[in-house]
């Protein structure tokens, strides 16, 4: 089997099935372009048809090691939802504590975990 007839996954059954890149059209955009303005990283981006449901949707194709590094992120992302979970009930129960007129009983101070990346923003 070629690749011509590959099968791909599809959004639209959900489903592997044979998909077909459309030809690139004067009105679309550039197939090979940064993926936010003024970032490094470039994605190929192209449209696809699949066969089996009629479906048209744009897919990129990245860098293998930019994936890798947002998959590395993975794990540290949980992380921080955990703690903004915890950070979320712990002013749940303070607020509670509050309006029916109890003191908060007294808690440690939560440690924050230190990132390796910081927000450039």
């Amino acid at each position: 089997m070629s690749d011509r007839y590959a099968l791909r996954w599809c959004p639209g059954c959900n489903v592997r099935a044979v998909t077909a890149p459309l030809p690139q059209l004067a009105e679309d955009t550039e197939l090979s372009r940064p993926l936010r303005a003024g970032e490094a990283t470039e994605g190929f981006f192209r449209r696809n048809y699949c066969t089996a449901c009629g479906h048209i949707w744009e897919s990129v194709e990245l860098p293998q090691p930019f994936v890798q590094s947002l998959l590395a992120l993975e794990d540290e992302l949980e992380e921080q939802r955990r703690q903004v979970a915890m950070l979320k009930f712990l002013l749940a129960s303070e607020r509670k504590a509050k309006s029916e007129g109890v003191p908060a009983p007294a808690t440690t101070p939560l440690k924050v975990a230190q990132t390796g990346r910081r927000n450039a923003a």
